[in-house]
């Protein structure tokens, strides 16, 4: 993906230079040659009309070719946007959401699961969540852009969902217990383990606050 993005990069700084080149010589016969007969012959008509007329239909013609540009140029971007709301840069997510999904609450938690998706989808505070290719990415929006979270910045809330609920679970989670949380602390390490030693919640108590619902966001 580093690879598509310098190749986007690229072409973004090298475009203006192709379209003005191709326009050089499109136009210079325009503004050349043909202007000046049509300056010449309206010197030499009898009509004192017919100067104008003929300027008329020719600045028309010409401008014509810069409004289709500019209306290409206007769509290009758009499209650019919907890629990039699925994509960061030097990796891909791989997840494309075209509507809302349906969010149900994890009972006992105040985070919300996507259970018609086919990905680890998640909704907690005000952000959507997904767990893919074992790392975790963070969005103010469902179908991104997303950004990568380090492990020891994912919310004690997110680590906490059990697995029955993550609708692609890695392979690593195979045999872990489904009404449990993973095992975040064996797979990332004793590191993280030494820093988050309390992240489970043993004692489960029941949650007080009022939680943001995904529908009211």
């Amino acid at each position: 993906m580093l690879s598509a993005n310098g190749l986007t990069l690229a072409m973004v700084s090298v475009t203006p230079m192709v379209t003005s080149d191709f326009a050089a010589a499109g136009w210079t016969p325009c503004i050349g040659p043909i202007l000046g007969g049509i300056i010449g012959l309206a010197s030499v008509s009898a009509s004192g009309g017919q100067g104008p007329v003929l300027l008329l239909v020719y600045a028309i013609g010409l401008g014509i070719p810069f409004v289709l540009v500019a209306l290409g140029a206007t769509a290009v971007p758009a499209a650019a946007q919907v890629s990039v709301g699925i994509a960061l840069p030097g990796v891909s997510i791989g997840i494309n959401v075209p509507a809302y999904p349906r969010f149900v609450r994890v009972p006992g938690y105040p985070v919300y699961y996507a259970p018609g998706l086919s990905a680890n989808f998640f909704f907690y505070d005000g952000m959507y969540w997904v767990l893919q290719d074992d790392r975790w990415y963070a969005s103010s929006w469902y179908n991104g852009p997303w950004s990568l979270v380090d492990p020891y910045a994912v919310p004690l809330y997110i680590l906490r969902i059990p697995v029955r609920y993550y609708r692609r679970p890695p392979a690593y989670f195979h045999g872990w217990h489904r009404d449990a949380a993973p095992r975040w602390g064996e797979h990332w390490g004793r590191d993280w383990s030494e820093r988050y030693r309390d992240w489970v919640d043993r004692k489960r108590k029941p949650i007080q606050v009022e939680i943001l619902r995904p529908d009211l966001k």
